[in-house]
């Protein structure tokens, strides 16, 4: 992947958001190229063009639900993402993870703006991700279940400490990566953590990986 631009601005809360601060992509606007039609223009019948039959009448409840139903079609690798905060090891399982950058190396995720490992960060700048290996299904779950435990719940989880941040890195994962927030952006109610990577490492050669696909974690090689 290439890397991103991603320009400051607040987070409409008033909330840090690391070292930059929160920003917001800018969005582009193309204009018409000569084949396109310019659908801006009053006198366009547009009743020729190919526009697919959607209900356009749902209510904002339907239309997340069927945004969240196509996204799970949509195959995603899942990692913990982990940080130490006043003495506590906060961890949870995502999805949304991805590289972002080569040169120099770097990764964001995406975080509920209420969850405590989002917290965590207005305080912390390193973390540590662990990509989960195809049998370590228990550890996904456990980690994205509601109401566990904010003290202890890495108790039954092996895990060593990440060099730099002493963030949590789960044994037996198929690699680990340890990063410092770059930026922090506002995206709906989520944020994005665009992380600079201080270190990565694979795992057993023989290990696949975990995917979360139509709502269910299941294990490829």
């Amino acid at each position: 992947m290439t890397g991103i631009d991603l320009p400051p601005a607040t987070d409409g809360q008033g909330r840090p958001g690391g070292p930059r601060g929160p920003g917001r992509a800018q969005a582009r606007t193309e204009q018409p190229g000569p084949d396109q039609p310019d659908l801006d223009r009053p006198d366009l019948d547009r009743s020729d063009l190919d526009q697919p039959d959607l209900d356009r009448s749902g209510s904002d409840e339907a239309r997340t639900d069927a945004f969240r139903a196509a996204m799970a079609r949509l195959p995603a690798g899942v990692a913990v993402l982990a940080a130490r905060w006043r003495g506590t090891d906060h961890a949870m399982t995502a999805s949304a993870v991805a590289s972002v950058s080569l040169d120099p190396p770097m990764l964001l995720f995406c975080v509920h703006g209420d969850a405590r490992l989002r917290e965590a960060l207005d305080d912390v700048d390193t973390w540590a991700v662990s990509v989960l290996g195809d049998d370590q299904a228990a550890v996904a779950d456990w980690l994205s279940s509601p109401g566990r435990p904010a003290v202890g719940q890495l108790d039954r989880v092996p895990h060593r400490r990440a060099p730099r941040s002493g963030a949590a890195w789960i044994e037996g994962a198929a690699a680990w990566v340890e990063c410092r927030t770059e930026q922090i952006v506002a995206a709906g109610d989520h944020d994005v953590v665009l992380g600079r990577v201080l270190e990565s490492h694979e795992g057993d050669a023989g290990l696949g990986g975990l995917v979360h696909l139509r709502r269910r974690t299941r294990g490829v090689r």
